[in-house]
């Protein structure tokens, strides 16, 4: 998966906040401070995806 810039702005001309990875809109929220806490989360998802996982690495069989 490719990262992608996650980033929060005003949902258009409202009082609503959007929640952007790139320019896919991902959740739009009342409050900027759940828009910053779902920003937060999808990038914490985003790092551990990104990070390789020795547990997760196939091995051949013998």
């Amino acid at each position: 998966m490719s990262t992608r810039f996650i980033h929060i702005s005003r949902y258009r001309q409202t009082r609503y906040w959007a929640v952007w990875r790139g320019a896919e809109l991902i959740a739009v929220t009342v409050y900027r401070k759940g828009a910053r806490a779902v920003a937060a989360e999808l990038q914490r998802i985003e790092d551990y995806e990104n990070q390789a996982h020795s547990h997760t690495r196939l091995v051949p069989a013998a």
